[in-house]
């Protein structure tokens, strides 16, 4: 039964990709940053240098910063976290 669940999938995704759908690399991978010790926060850091090739927006304002290793839970923020970041 699995494999005819594999067979629907691939036949599917083979469909949706010819149909001009195909998968995009978002780059996310590219990032310019230093890296943030386990349990400390970057701060605040140039959009450019997060997340490259992006623009961020809150509402209809243009962000040129972002936050690395950090968080706020009362605020729209955007904010790339790194693999030692610790909730």
């Amino acid at each position: 039964m699995k494999t005819v669940y594999a067979s629907i999938l691939a036949t599917q995704l083979c469909a949706w990709s010819v149909s001009g759908h195909a998968f995009t690399n978002l780059n996310f991978e590219s990032a310019n940053l230093t890296a943030v010790p386990a349990g400390q926060t970057g701060g605040s850091v140039p959009i450019g240098q997060a997340l490259p090739g992006w623009s961020g927006f809150l509402g209809s304002e243009a962000l040129t910063q972002v936050l690395q290793n950090s968080t706020f839970l009362s605020l729209a923020t955007i904010d790339i976290l790194g693999p030692d970041w610790a909730n």
